[in-house]
């Protein structure tokens, strides 16, 4: 099991969400932004590095939303969702091709990877 964190930045009635480059893992699905945690590493200090990492974001992790375990063909995550809130940077994509802010009424029509869509069904949904 791979602890995995994910952001949810919030703008106005928008989140963030970024979409996987093809070639990789679930490439072409939409996430929220994050990654893996490292050994020694709390969930709140995955998330502000990985989104520095990754989106050239410079985020504060404000509250533990929740988790959810899914298994994957390959891998099996759980999922820890972080709310976070913006100190600075402009996004700048490395692992991703693509951003977009996607209102609460959009996010059942994208195509979120697995793990993500439990996200939204049992956290942002409910």
């Amino acid at each position: 099991m791979v602890n995995v964190v994910c952001a949810i930045i919030q703008n106005d009635d928008k989140f963030l969400a970024c979409r996987r480059k093809q070639g990789k893992a679930r490439g072409g699905k939409w996430e929220f932004p994050g990654g893996k945690v490292k050994k020694d590493e709390s969930p709140e200090e995955a998330i502000e590095r990985e989104l520095h990492e990754e989106l050239s974001l410079d985020v504060k992790a404000a509250d533990m939303l929740g988790a959810v375990v899914h298994h994957y063909p390959d891998i099996s995550v759980r999922l820890i969702a972080m709310k976070c809130f913006v100190n600075g940077g402009t996004i700048s994509l490395t692992d991703h091709d693509e951003f977009r802010w996607i209102s609460l009424s959009e996010l059942k029509s994208v195509d979120f990877s697995e793990a993500d869509c439990r996200i939204i069904d049992e956290i942002l949904l409910s």
